[in-house]
């Protein structure tokens, strides 16, 4: 059973899900266990091994994406809030949810050589469960994220990423969207708006444009090839995204991905969506995006202590390597 607490310095929550220790770990990293198509819980004809499903993309012989609750989840949706405090200290239980969106029925899927179709039927599962999960109004947050490789946190190799709906809003979250509304009320537009303008005037670091999208290599890249994608027309939410948009995002983040394997050897990767929170009100300050963080170098202590991050590669030759591919 998941315990939120509250850091009573800075406001943030750290959630406590001790069922998460059991979770199998196919890296071999800390166990050695090699999965195969056959033990695999995440390939056709093993779905008795996973929990009952919530959503696919394809019929029953034979589907393209699926989706279903995380066997070891942080958050669930069953759970009844509850608040006690001790002393200054508080805690609290509250209903969440953690799925798993199985992303290919194929145990070995070359990034490489996955096409825009294929990352389009990724992108519309999340659109989908976004959608159905806001009717929960016990939920207020929702992020999803793919953790690809051992290296970058993954436990199974089979592709797949994860959602989290959260029912608070996490404090840095909060502070990101104050710190965007201060800039809008100051400046009339977005600064999401300005760093395109920004990128498009400079031309040094952008990978690839079409009508919706950016992606460049931010000037601000916390990590070395970082690439971030802006969607150009100010949507704050992922699930407001039409069938058209998401068209032109598949294009182009599959242009990234080849791009990023081919430069840097199928690196490691976090790819993060950014969204806003389901009662986010001030809706011309921030724009949905979405991060990939290649997993080229862990972070220390100075990183864990101060929240600021050191980068060995300027954006701008990250810029320079990717666009040869």
């Amino acid at each position: 059973m998941a315990e939120i607490r509250k850091d009573p310095f800075s406001g943030a929550r750290v959630i406590y899900s001790p069922e998460r220790e059991n979770r199998p770990d196919f890296t071999g990293i800390k166990r050695s266990i090699e999965l195969s198509a056959e033990n695999c819980p995440f390939c056709p004809g093993n779905e008795e091994m996973t929990p009952p499903e919530i959503y696919r993309v394809g019929d029953n012989s034979a589907w393209k994406v699926r989706v279903i609750p995380n066997k070891f989840p942080v958050l669930e949706v069953e759970e009844s809030r509850k608040n006690e405090k001790a002393g200054i200290f508080r805690k609290f239980r509250d209903a969440g949810a953690h799925e798993v969106i199985v992303e290919t029925p194929h145990h070995i899927q070359d990034l490489s050589q996955s096409d825009a179709n294929y990352f389009r039927n990724i992108f519309y599962v999340y659109r989908e469960r976004i959608r159905d999960l806001k009717k929960d109004i016990r939920l207020k947050y929702i992020q999803i994220f793919k953790n690809y490789e051992a290296a970058a946190g993954a436990t199974i190799s089979h592709h797949h990423s994860q959602l989290i709906a959260l029912p608070f809003v996490p404090e840095n979250i909060v502070e990101r969207l104050r710190f965007l509304n201060d800039h809008y009320l100051k400046n009339r537009k977005s600064l999401f708006s300005d760093v395109i303008s920004g990128e498009l005037e400079v031309n040094e670091r952008i990978i690839s444009e079409n009508g919706s999208f950016l992606a460049f290599t931010p000037w601000y890249s916390r990590s070395p090839f970082q690439v971030s994608i802006f969607e150009k027309k100010g949507y704050p939410r992922f699930e407001d995204i039409d069938n058209a948009e998401m068209d032109g995002l598949s294009d182009i983040f599959a242009i990234v991905i080849k791009k990023l394997v081919a430069a840097l050897g199928d690196p490691p990767m976090n790819i993060i969506i950014n969204t806003a929170p389901f009662d986010y009100e001030d809706d011309h300050a921030f724009n949905w995006n979405i991060d990939i963080l290649p997993a080229m170098v862990g972070t220390g202590g100075f990183e864990a202590a101060t929240g600021t991050y050191i980068n060995s590669v300027l954006p701008e030759k990250a810029a320079t390597i990717l666009k040869k591919y």
